[in-house]
């Protein structure tokens, strides 16, 4: 299994959990962001559990290190690293 660490900026922001967070309130009221929310934390487990060996349907490799986790039309930019 992999860690999965999210990017913070030096202000100790996440761009991502920031979107996640938007997601969050959109799904109290929105079925369709319900549904993706869902999407994202299934995907999300998959990367977690299979890394950059998930499938071309979840990961796919754009340059050397860059990777990208694919959720729907959607894609997170990932890479893996040794350092915890």
């Amino acid at each position: 299994m992999y860690q999965i660490r999210l990017y913070t900026d030096i202000h100790e922001r996440s761009p991502f959990q920031d979107s996640l967070a938007e997601l969050d309130k959109a799904a109290a009221s929105d079925k369709h962001a319900r549904g993706f929310r869902k999407k994202i934390n299934y995907c999300i487990e998959i990367l977690r559990i299979g890394g950059t060996r998930a499938g071309e349907k979840f990961t796919k490799q754009i340059e050397e290190k860059l990777w990208e986790l694919r959720i729907d039309d959607h894609r997170a930019f990932f890479f893996l690293s040794e350092r915890l």
